[in-house]
């Protein structure tokens, strides 16, 4: 472990400011960690030497070849660090090895955003429409069902495109998604003559039937918030099982789950509306993770033997 450590911060040392700035950006991008797994973290768990004692002493050689490898960048780069460049065939320093920017991960990234804010905009046009828009059950309310199926639908397309290292965790959140999902079919069909909001609104254990739509809204915030620490992301977080809860406790009044409801969406329409003021490659993170996670344990053996190679032979250009 000190081994480890002290290869990391040698890396560290090695890289300069950016590499720094590559450690930074990395880590963000849509992902649910700040730092990918180790070497080690193969695909379901098992460690790419077979054992754990071989993950782990990988680990150290690895953060040195890291180091290198950033600075090999740079150097070909003619650049200083900084600001991590979204252009299709920029290249970037990794984990596992230099990755590049392709047309296809940009378009990801473009149908992420646009899920979200689709799926934002549908919640507030729906909240306007369920607080404002008259009675339950009369006509203008008819539109509150196609705006939750595109709202969830937006969310369910984010959902399908995040990149997340932990994938275990992404499956979680599509199998909330798909449970919130059906749970509003069975609601429909126990009340045809309205609404599924209106039900719910009427029927407060029904948040047990769609509540784990609003789970999976949840993880998904919680992601974004600690990615990049975006007060918005972190009050969507809070505020959506606060408003639920409330609801289904009897415990908030109508006011209050009104305003809760109002802050909820706003929150919502915030946090996708700022998507798309970042730079699309932090939504990519880093893709020499994913890249090695697809090898085999062979495959991930060799690359990380190739890794080690490198950094003890202190290599800054290939």
């Amino acid at each position: 472990m000190a081994a480890g450590a002290g290869g990391g911060e040698r890396a560290g040392r090695r890289a300069g400011p950016g590499g720094s700035a590559a450690r930074r950006g990395g880590g963000r991008g849509a992902r649910t960690a700040r730092r990918p797994p180790a070497p080690a973290a193969a695909p379901g768990g098992r460690g790419v030497g077979g054992g754990a004692a071989g993950s782990w002493g990988a680990a150290g050689s690895w953060g040195a070849a890291a180091g290198a490898r950033a600075r090999g960048t740079r150097a070909r780069a003619g650049a200083g660090g900084g600001a991590r460049s979204s252009a299709v065939g920029s290249v970037h320093p990794g984990m596992y090895g230099e990755w590049r920017v392709e047309e296809a991960d940009l378009q990801e990234v473009a149908l992420y955003r646009a899920g979200l804010a689709a799926s934002a905009s549908c919640a507030a046009l729906g909240a306007g429409l369920f607080l404002f828009g008259g009675e339950a059950g009369s006509p203008a309310r008819a539109a509150l069902d196609p705006l939750l199926l595109g709202g969830a639908g937006g969310l369910g397309l984010a959902l399908a495109l995040v990149h997340m290292y932990l994938g275990d965790i992404k499956k979680v959140m599509q199998a909330l998604w798909f449970t919130g999902l059906a749970g509003g079919v069975v609601v429909k069909l126990a009340e045809p003559g309205q609404s599924v909001v209106d039900t719910v609104a009427a029927q407060p254990l029904g948040v047990w039937a769609i509540g784990p739509l609003f789970a999976a809204l949840t993880g998904l915030a919680f992601k974004e918030g600690a990615c990049y620490g975006k007060a918005e992301a972190w009050a969507l977080f809070v505020l959506t099982p606060v408003a639920l809860l409330g609801h289904l406790t009897g415990l908030a009044s109508s006011g209050t789950e009104g305003a809760l409801l109002l802050a909820t969406v706003a929150c919502y329409s915030v946090f996708a509306l700022r998507k798309f003021s970042q730079p699309q490659v932090d939504d990519l993170g880093d893709k020499s993770v994913f890249e090695f996670m697809q090898l085999s344990e062979a495959e991930q053996a060799r690359r990380v033997a190739e890794i080690e190679s490198q950094g003890s032979g202190g290599t800054g250009t290939e």
